[in-house]
């Protein structure tokens, strides 16, 4: 099986041919998506193709991002077909024949060797187990133990399989040790109690010599360490400091940025004091500031006395870490604070930074205006109000004129003795405050607390926030236009390729089979190019929010019709069955009919595309009292991972199938599913790999059926030229010789008809006016007047008013189409064009020119 020069052996050497794995496997199991390549009547193959299948096989392993192991029975290593470099193992050689069960350590070492048991049982075993690999590297992986079956459907051998799942893991690990010190910190009452506790509990988690809970001052520029956990060999650093002494230069201008000070290597950073560091036993240290107020308030700091690497994750849970301590520090030290205070939270009035105030209610005459007297006023409430000496003052008296509703607000709070908190611009207009009142008992009567601080700087940065927003969304609309833009440029050449393709396939004589073939291909492409550029242009829309939707009620039954006769010939082309719901009464349900059918159209494509050979695709609906309604669409295909179903909602994403046949852009279900949104429904997907997929849409029902089918015009059989009868006249304005030749050979098809043409807009009138034709075909975009001012002034001319004006463009925006059907075209044509529908819509002109010239011509064509 393994041929010389290889990277490895693919399978262990003493199994044969006749004993392939791959045609011993049950079908389900992990081993099968490795080696089952169809190899179960390889038996009756040639050598040949056992080659292939095994070349086949040995490119899925090698391409696999796992780690994949073939063990012995007893789990002895047979051979590493891939992820040998995952192990950091650079010779396989010493460690065949070793037991694979001793890689892991400790308690892992006992899943492994049942993960092992329960493989040569015939059942696969699975583990989630650590261990550090021959570099160094800790790891964590999630591996699977599967049997290997001989001819006779016993096990043989064991395939295990390993997954790297260490950054999974660890980000568990971290959240579990966050949630248990989020405990902590509720539990302890007492502050040195909590900072032993949590500063034990951290130097486990992170294997520190050292952890320390810093305060920062930077007014007085000290450093002070009530608290911290040390190792016995490593001294304490309880103290306080001066702050340039505590730490360098450069890592206070980090610290007060809000950067978390990492040093992997105290000897060679360059940027600490390695001597005085290594008198501490340091070697490796971080440190998590806390920013409060523009101030740097708090540092959590943890030491290595060895080199450590910090991870990423480990410095955000540090960061995170610091937040949380210091929260509830502060709140500790307030409720202490509180419960030793007998003068009124006089020592909560002087540690926080938030102005706090005691007010009473001045009682006065019945009919004096309402008022509060400061009682009581900390240090911080000058700095926040901008207020000096209050004490025993009034309101009223220190900021007359001030509005009533700060009256009316605290006597509320007095009155119900219920606390409000809120937001208010100050007395001066230039200031915002934050403020939480409530009521308290103060010596011999009520008063109301007020706790509150400047959040001008907040509100600022929000109104910024506001700005830039306003800023992206401008710039959205901008790239939508663009886009609209570069869609008109695309479309137009486009509509060169695709109607002389289109022209070439039907004239005559009819192309030879090899010509076909190569036209179809031309076809196939540009109408593949329409559609990205379609679906493109859609998500833009979405996105700038210039999608207009139409809600109104809609027959279910009507819509799915519709849609079976879309879908039906790309069904039967790949021989996939497709069944739709039988209707007595057809429900109804609020939607926008174009963008519901676009939703369908895309979800049932999707499921013929990637459905299995005569697979099956079902339509079912149910409804779901009161108000809504739910489409199913069921396929028959290969189904859906877990990780698959996370991402699939993702533009661009196509889950892997950009390297298969099928052809794709990863738009359409992000569109699809900003439909429905937008619709007012919600969509979502169950799938099962080897089953099938079943995607569901919850639309709102209709309150009431639709007044009634909208009537449309029907095409005029095309006329039979007889002898000596007049040609029709169709005048065609366009300024690009491509689209001009395109419509000329097309017209020459037509034996009834002949055509006129003009490069822009006056001559377009001019030639109207002198030749009276009997349709007029418009592009929207000529060089000097456009269009639509092209053809109000034909409907203001008595000689050209009744003449049908269609309009073909490259602009196809909604807002393009009404803008052209409002402005009075007959018929609004994009390009590229597809033959039969202009032939259609020409007919439809030509009928209704007919219709009016069998008349009194009206001054005006409505």
């Amino acid at each position: 099986m393994h041929k010389p020069g290889s990277d490895f052996p693919l399978l262990p050497p003493d199994l044969g041919a006749a004993e392939h794995p791959a045609a011993l496997l049950k079908p389900g199991e992990l081993q099968n998506a490795i080696f089952n390549n169809d190899f179960s009547m390889m038996h009756n193959q040639s050598e040949e193709a056992l080659r292939e299948s095994e070349a086949f096989t040995r490119s899925i392993i090698k391409s696999s991002p796992d780690c994949i192991k073939v063990l012995d029975l007893e789990g002895n290593l047979l051979s590493i077909p891939s992820g040998q470099a995952l192990l950091g193992i650079e010779d396989i050689q010493p460690f065949l024949s070793t037991s694979w069960i001793e890689f892991w350590q400790n308690e892992h070492r006992l899943a492994a060797q049942a993960a092992v048991t329960s493989a040569r049982g015939g059942e696969a075993g699975n583990f989630v187990g650590y261990f550090r690999t021959f570099h160094g590297e800790p790891k964590w992986w999630d591996v699977a133990v599967s049997p290997i079956l001989d001819v006779n459907g016993q096990p043989k051998h064991l395939l295990a399989v390993s997954r790297d799942v260490t950054k999974r893991r660890q980000a568990e690990l971290n959240s579990e040790f966050l949630a248990s010190v989020s405990r902590d910190l509720v539990h302890w009452t007492s502050v040195g109690e909590m900072m032993q506790s949590i500063g034990a509990k951290m130097a486990a988690h992170f294997q520190l010599s050292l952890c320390a809970f810093a305060e920062i001052n930077e007014t007085a520029e000290q450093v002070v360490i009530n608290h911290d956990w040390h190792r016995e060999d490593v001294p304490s650093l309880v103290g306080v400091f001066r702050l340039a002494d505590f730490v360098e230069a450069e890592f206070i201008r980090l610290a007060r940025a809000g950067e978390v000070i990492v040093v992997r290597n105290a000897a060679t950073d360059a940027r600490t004091d390695a001597q005085k560091l290594a008198t501490l036993k340091i070697a490796s240290f971080i440190c998590a500031p806390l920013i409060q107020d523009g101030q740097w308030r708090f540092a959590l700091c943890l030491y290595h006395a060895a080199v450590y690497d910090w991870r990423e994750d480990e410095i955000e849970l540090v960061r995170e870490l610091s937040a949380r301590i210091w929260t509830r520090l502060e709140r500790l030290r307030a409720e202490a604070a509180l419960r030793k205070s007998e003068q009124r939270y006089r020592t909560l009035f002087e540690s926080i930074d938030e102005g706090f105030c005691l007010i009473e209610k001045v009682e006065g005459e019945a009919d004096a205006p309402l008022d509060f007297r400061y009682v009581e006023a900390n240090p911080a409430f000058e700095v926040q109000s901008g207020l000096r000496d209050v004490v025993g003052k009034t309101i009223r008296q220190l900021l007359p004129g001030i509005a009533e509703e700060w009256f009316l607000t605290y006597d509320t709070v007095l009155c119900s003795g219920e606390s409000i908190r809120f937001e208010r611009e100050f007395f001066d207009r230039g200031r915002v405050l934050e403020l939480y009142a409530f009521r308290v008992e103060a010596e011999t009567q009520a008063c109301v607390a007020v706790i509150f601080k400047d959040i001008t700087a907040r509100k600022q940065s929000e109104s910024n926030l506001n700005k830039a927003i306003a800023v992206a969304e401008k710039s959205n609309l901008a790239k939508s236009d663009f886009l609209s833009g570069m869609s008109h440029e695309l479309r137009t050449p486009l509509n060169a390729i695709l109607g002389f393709a289109q022209l070439m396939q039907s004239g005559t004589p009819l192309p030879t089979p090899s010509q076909n073939r190569s036209l179809e291909q031309i076809l196939k492409g540009g109408w593949y190019l329409l559609d990205l550029i379609n679906e493109i242009l859609d998500l833009a829309l979405i996105e700038s929010g210039k999608v207009h939707l139409v809600l109104e009620p809609v027959s279910l039954a009507q819509v799915l019709l519709e849609c079976r006769a879309m879908i039906e010939p790309q069904a039967q082309a790949r021989g996939v069955e497709l069944t739709f719901p039988q209707f007595e009464v057809s429900p109804f349900i609020k939607v926008d009919r174009t963008r519901l059918k676009q939703v369908l159209i895309n979800l049932l494509s999707n499921a013929v595309k990637y459905n299995k050979p005569a697979g099956a695709v079902v339509v079912e609906y149910t409804l779901n009292p009161p108000d809504s309604l739910r489409i199913c669409i069921q396929d028959s295909g290969a189904g859906l991972a877990a990780d698959q179903l996370a991402q699939l909602f993702q533009p661009f994403n196509r889950l892997g199938k950009e390297f298969g046949t099928e052809e794709g852009t990863g738009i359409g279900l992000v569109v699809t599913k900003r439909l429905v949104e937008l619709m007012g429904g919600v969509i979502d997907v169950e799938s099962t790999v080897g089953v099938g997929s079943v995607f569901w849409v919850d639309l709102p029902q209709a309150d009431e059926a639709p007044a009634g089918d909208p009537k449309t015009v029907r095409a005029a059989a095309r006329p039979r030229l007889l002898a000596g009868a007049a040609l029709r006249t169709l005048l065609y304005v366009e300024d690009n010789t491509a689209n001009l030749d395109l419509i000329e050979q097309l017209i020459a098809r037509r034996p009834d008809m002949r055509l006129l043409a003009a490069r822009d807009g006056a001559n377009g009138i001019a030639l109207a006016r002198a030749h009276r034709p009997d349709v007029i075909l418009m592009d929207v975009n000529l060089p000097g007047i456009s269009g639509i001012q092209a053809l109000k002034i034909l409907r203001e001319d008595a000689l050209t008013a009744h003449i049908p004006v269609l309009a073909i463009s490259a602009n196809v925006m909604a807002y393009d189409i009404q803008n052209g059907l409002e402005a009075g075209f007959m018929r609004y044509l994009t390009k590229p064009i597809k033959v039969d529908e202009f032939m259609q819509a020409l007919d439809q002109a030509l009928a209704l020119s007919a219709t009016i010239s069998s008349t009194t011509k009206p001054s005006r064509f409505l």
